[in-house]
């Protein structure tokens, strides 16, 4: 009984740092994205 609670947290843990895992790729992507506008922008 104990092991299903203990994987049954494991699997939640899991998916939050994959959520978090998938923010932070996203950001990263729109963090390249802006720097590439900025840089357009200040070379016009």
């Amino acid at each position: 009984m104990q092991s299903v609670s203990k994987s049954r947290r494991h699997n939640l843990f899991g998916k939050q740092k994959a959520k978090i895992s998938t923010s932070i790729s996203q950001s990263k992507v729109w963090h390249s994205t802006i720097n590439r506008l900025s840089c357009i922008i200040e070379n016009s």
